[in-house]
């Protein structure tokens, strides 16, 4: 009778988690009630039908038991209360969890950073977590200015880039594409791109917007 009790308290926390907007308990609490519903009922298949989830759903939630100690307190604390920031984290070596933990909870990050962030150390695996942030901040804080418009044909398009680079110089063009099949240019600027861009409107007397659509 003890066991059905807390089978029935399992799956209503279960459920009353991820029918709300906002849980009522915390990532890792969630996660033992997961866990003693699948002890009881034998398969982690049957839980996810049960409550009507899918059985990845309820992976996603049990990532919480691959986190190292430090983490899990400040996810049952609610600092971290994040799936996606949870299950990115659980990627990572504990040393490495413990330094994106940090950034999450100073607000330095959020969980689309992270996602990258996880990647990023996984695909090179030589490089140390601080280097890895590091090259990303770097990257996060360059501000590109990107200009799209239709065409007549590509060669108006490469007219178009050669002008671009007459005034902020070839370097700054950092990105140029012309799509055949809808006949649109895109052109992606540096930082330093759009400050000339921005200095030779000046000079002009016209707004950015307005040297750009003269170009185009």
């Amino acid at each position: 009778m003890k066991k059905d009790e807390n089978l029935a308290k399992a799956i209503s926390c279960i459920i009353g988690c991820t029918r709300r907007v906002k849980r009522t308990v915390d990532l890792i609490t969630l996660a033992e009630n997961i866990s003693l519903a699948k002890d009881r009922m034998r398969s982690l298949q049957k839980v996810a039908d049960h409550v009507s989830l899918s059985v990845q759903q309820m992976r996603d939630f049990l990532t919480v038991e691959k986190l190292c100690s430090e983490v899990r307190e400040l996810v049952r604390r609610r600092d971290i209360d994040s799936v996606d920031a949870v299950k990115n984290i659980a990627r990572l070596p504990e040393a490495s969890q413990r330094v994106v933990a940090k950034e999450i909870v100073s607000g330095r990050i959020n969980s689309k950073d992270l996602r990258i962030i996880a990647s990023f150390a996984k695909r090179f695996p030589e490089k140390s977590i601080h280097l890895v942030l590091k090259d990303y901040y770097a990257s996060r804080d360059v501000k590109t200015y990107v200009v799209e418009s239709t065409v007549q044909d590509v060669r108006e398009g490469r007219e178009a880039r050669k002008k671009f680079e007459k005034i902020v110089g070839k370097q700054n063009v950092i990105m140029f594409c012309v799509s055949r099949k809808q006949m649109k240019i895109t052109i992606e600027f540096s930082r330093e791109g759009i400050l000339k861009l921005r200095a030779a409107a000046k000079l002009m007397g016209d707004s950015l917007r307005a040297l750009v659509k003269s170009i185009l």
